[in-house]
This record gives C-alpha cells, structure tokens and sequence, in this order.
C-alpha cells in the first residue's frame, strides 16, 4: 500500500506538471494540429504619409512611404517617385537609417529653389520618430546637427 501511494503522488506530480508547463499528453500528440490564425506583419511606424511647412509657413513638403516600398514626395512645385529601403529597427542613437532613390519628377524646383533629383540618384536620410509615432525629424547624419522638421503625421 505504501508503494502505491508514492506511484499516485508521483504521477499526480507529473500530470500537475504537464497541465502547468502544457506540454503535450499521448492522446494530445495523436490529435490533428491546431489552427493559427494568420499572423499580420508588423507595419514599420515611417509607413505613411507626413507634412512639413517650410520657411515659416511659406512651403509645403510632403512624404508618402508606402508600404511596398515606394515614396511619393513633394517639396514646393517639385513632385517626386522615389523607392526607399528602411532598417527595420532605430540605432542605438534612435535613428532609422532610409535610402532613397530617385525614379522619377516633374522637373520643377523645391522649397529651396534646387532641382528635382536626378532619376537614379541616392540619398541617405536618418529619422527619428517621436515616441508617440506621430512626428519626425530628418537629419543628413545620426545626429541632430544638420535636421529638418518635425514632420507631422498626416491620415
């Protein structure tokens, strides 16, 4: 008797273990997998579009990042297509480092009177979100030395 007693409390030890730890019982391991549902991918946070007032209100700049990887911006009379690659994480510093290239514009000039960039042409920009994601800044390094904005998060 006192043997089976031992056996009892070692097994109820070890079904009170698996219900703990969930692992899978004999009859479980026969049953068919259960389903998943989907999962959706996280959308990176400078998905969107953005807005910037120039010059003490005197020029509008927009960015639209899509998802597929393609941006739509607008700086004074320029328009331009561009695509852009984004690291999936900021630095350490806070930074999301973006690659632009360029692929296409209307020709006219921007907020700062330049031409519209060359098709083909590259440019890197560091961005720092604010943490409720709704505002960023541009800046040229990582580093708040040589920025623009706060762009604003439009729907």
């Amino acid at each position: 008797m006192q043997m089976n007693s031992r056996w009892l409390a070692t097994l109820l030890s070890v079904l009170t273990l698996f219900a703990v730890l969930r692992l899978p019982t004999a009859e479980a391991a026969d049953a068919p997998p259960a389903v998943q549902e989907p999962t959706q991918t996280k959308v990176h946070p400078l998905i969107g579009s953005w807005n910037w007032t120039a010059f003490k209100g005197s020029c509008q700049e927009s960015y639209q990042y899509r998802a597929d990887g393609s941006m739509v911006s607008r700086s004074g009379e320029a328009q331009a297509q561009w695509t852009y690659r984004v690291s999936p994480l900021p630095s350490a510093l806070g930074f999301y480092k973006v690659l632009e290239t360029a692929t296409g514009n209307n020709g006219k000039r921007d907020c700062y009177g330049d031409p519209s960039e060359e098709t083909g042409s590259e440019r890197i920009k560091f961005m720092q979100l604010s943490p409720s994601l709704q505002r960023l800044i541009a800046c040229k390094a990582e580093s708040l030395a040589a920025c623009y904005g706060p762009l604003e998060r439009t729907p």
